[in-house]
């Protein structure tokens, strides 16, 4: 297992979303692990003796021992990386870690280390288009996001979806934010890519097996695309005075209405897999082999089997659950892109800014067989099959 914790992960942020939520994530990173926004940590070599040395597969360390995010940021056009330059987090960045403009660097460096390393896991977190049109302004989103879709069933093993309004609408309800920003948006969606990550970053965790099990799973014909779900989320003048069992927090994760951080009906398709993660100093088995065996009882839900894994990360933190859910339910997100996409590829509209980059129109209807036909189906398939067990 040491021989594992040597590696490397390495964070490919790309696009506005894509880079305010990775320096969100690194913000919460460094606090987590006691690194200053200038790179220096506050903890002691005695301390990294004690075992807590694996946060380095996330950073390295130079020679003056300053740490820097193992990290990459790109976009098209210089604004959003600007803003973080300037940021509260600017100085722990490596200036040659953030690429802009019509250039191949930052696809030189991905295909550099895909080849060269042995990857465990290529996890993919990516915001979708909004049920609701407000927050999704772009017109071509639709076109967008089933051409990213495509590519990330091809190279990713698990790719979790979020959307903006789902998130938006826990932020208002749950940390009692009248009216959210993205910064409220990102470090909610931080909170729960971290408590997947942490087994990866800290000593004590039984979570790392049942991550590369999920993995495999997914890659080995069932659905890639995932949800995720993470409690509690609590305003400021709550967390002092709330303390919830392991069980509670698992009933609450498993509530499309208050903790899915992507819009779909669970209710009408059925679970695959589900992967439970229990964060905190004070969790046993006990806790949770009640919370999982009440999670498989879970009326109005429909299953495959015994889908349930979960992990363990004893970390001094406040009690968490983040669930990672691969359910054929998720057909609804890409039903709903779908629609729009073929209304405005009936009527060839801003094709022409596609093929203006070098694109072809057979692009498109590949990766709209691929993803809004065959993902469909293959949910269909899955769903038929329990019906004829």
């Amino acid at each position: 297992m040491e021989e594992e914790y040597k590696k490397e992960f390495i964070s490919i942020h790309i696009g506005q979303t894509g880079i305010n939520l990775g320096n969100a994530c690194w913000e919460l990173y460094c606090l987590e692990h006691g690194i200053q926004p200038d790179g220096m940590r506050s903890t002691t070599e005695d301390e990294d003796d004690d075992g807590d040395y694996r946060f380095r597969t996330f950073f390295s360390e130079t020679s003056s021992g300053k740490f820097v995010p193992r990290a990459l940021f790109i976009d098209l056009e210089p604004s959003v990386i600007d803003e973080v330059k300037s940021g509260t987090n600017g100085q722990l960045y490596n200036p040659q870690q953030f690429i802009c403009g019509k250039e191949d660097a930052g696809n030189n460096f991905a295909r550099g280390y895909y080849t060269q390393s042995l990857w465990m896991i290529v996890l993919i977190c990516t915001v979708y288009p909004s049920p609701d049109d407000g927050f999704s302004p772009s017109i071509l989103d639709s076109f967008n996001t089933i051409l990213a879709s495509y590519s990330l069933k091809e190279h990713s093993n698990v790719t979790l979806m979020f959307d903006n309004v789902s998130v938006y609408d826990i932020c208002r309800r749950s940390l009692d934010i009248e009216n959210p920003t993205y910064v409220n948006l990102n470090r909610l969606v931080s909170q729960a890519i971290s408590s997947l990550t942490i087994s990866m970053r800290l000593e004590g965790s039984t979570f790392n097996q049942n991550l590369r099990s999920f993995r495999d799973s997914t890659s080995l014909g069932l659905i890639s695309f995932v949800s995720c779900s993470y409690v509690p989320v609590l305003s400021a003048k709550e967390v002092q005075h709330k303390q919830h069992s392991f069980v509670e927090l698992t009933n609450a994760a498993l509530e499309p209405s208050s903790s899915y951080m992507v819009k779909y009906d669970p209710c009408k398709g059925m679970y695959m897999k589900n992967l439970i993660v229990y964060r905190g100093d004070d969790v046993d088995f006990d806790d949770v082999d009640n919370a999982v065996s009440m999670a498989r009882t879970r009326t109005g839900f429909d299953y495959f089997d015994t889908c349930y894994r979960s992990g363990i990360n004893y970390v001094p933190v406040t009690r968490e659950v983040c669930i990672v859910s691969c359910t054929t339910s998720i057909q609804d997100v890409f039903t709903r892109i779908s629609h729009k996409f073929n209304q405005m590829y009936a009527k060839k509209d801003f094709l022409h800014s596609y093929f203006c980059e070098g694109m072809e129109e057979y692009e498109f209807s590949e990766a709209y067989e691929e993803i809004a036909t065959k993902v469909v189906k293959l949910c269909q398939e899955f769903e038929n099959m329990k019906i004829h067990r």
